[in-house]
């Protein structure tokens, strides 16, 4: 399966202020970061991405468009989803511009209405961006010891964690039957389901696959963006998932142009697009 091209955007490169006391939000920012560095409390507006200073603060102000994400996140984590990471930025942005400027060759439509399940949201970025697009529900889902952060955040962001919000955190770890019979119950389908940077290693690529099919309809687009940092974890994923969806590569050409030009990444980046394949039984039983 081709991975699709090199993802790098190169945009103007802006040098923050010294003075970094004070927070400086500005039109070009992508995102303010604040934290403790060398026993100091420090704000800063970063007006180009940058993946440790990222991960190496207390909390984050995500700019995508003209929306604002609030985001507390633990730098000291030794969980991955415990911080935000550079590739869900970059999806945000994409997300952002999308809404804003809708064309008929968008990969996806965020529209009023439509239910979206995110798989390894962490600290929610992408699910709170949505929620504050307008989209009709999203569900975001990690691991039981995120659950915490994710509902922090959503009330963070003005929501209530309580049943008819806009976005609800929930635990999922990929696999666990009853944890994914509990979603099927709620909703009767998701319109989209969202994994971004979720593969990243061998051993979880056969749950993650089995958790989007099982939780996937016919009608639902599934959503995969990730960086190309581990070609094991990879080809794991595409060997467990092609026997259970289709799997389309989207060139960079098709949503790359769509990202802010303020965003600049030097990463490897690159989208599935899946659907669900019907299994022998559900095809067997639309014959009889």
């Amino acid at each position: 399966m081709p991975h699709g091209g090199k993802g790098t955007r190169k945009a103007n490169k802006r040098t923050p202020s010294e003075d970094q006391t004070v927070e400086k939000v500005n039109a070009h920012a992508v995102a303010t970061i604040r934290g403790w560095h060398d026993g100091e409390f420090r704000t800063e507006s970063l007006t180009r991405l940058d993946r440790w200073k990222l991960q190496a603060s207390d909390s984050i102000t995500v700019h995508a468009g003209h929306v604002d994400v609030e985001l507390g996140q633990d730098p000291h984590s030794d969980l991955l989803g415990g911080y935000v990471w550079l590739s869900s930025i970059v999806f945000c942005s994409y997300l952002a511009q999308i809404a804003s400027r809708p064309s008929k060759s968008d990969l996806i439509k965020v529209e009023n209405g439509s239910v979206w399940l995110e798989l390894g949201a962490g600290v929610g970025l992408i699910g709170l961006l949505l929620a504050k697009l307008g989209v009709g529900q999203v569900v975001i889902t990690d691991v039981r010891e995120l659950v915490q952060t994710m509902q922090q955040n959503v009330e963070a962001n003005g929501f209530s964690n309580e049943e008819g919000s806009a976005i609800l955190a929930r635990e999922l770890f990929w696999g666990n039957q009853d944890q994914i019979n509990r979603l099927k119950e709620q909703y009767e389908t998701f319109d989209y389901i969202v994994a971004c940077d979720c593969i990243y290693s061998e051993a979880s690529a056969s749950a993650l696959a089995q958790t989007m099919w099982m939780l996937a309809s016919t009608k639902t687009t599934i959503i995969v963006l990730t960086e190309l940092r581990n070609k094991g974890a990879q080809d794991a994923f595409i060997k467990e998932a092609e026997p259970l969806l289709y799997i389309e590569t989207i060139q960079p050409s098709r949503w790359q142009s769509k990202i802010d030009q303020d965003i600049e990444f030097e990463e490897d980046l690159v989208i599935y697009k899946c659907t669900r394949r019907e299994s022998s039984k559900e095809r067997s039983r639309k014959r009889s």
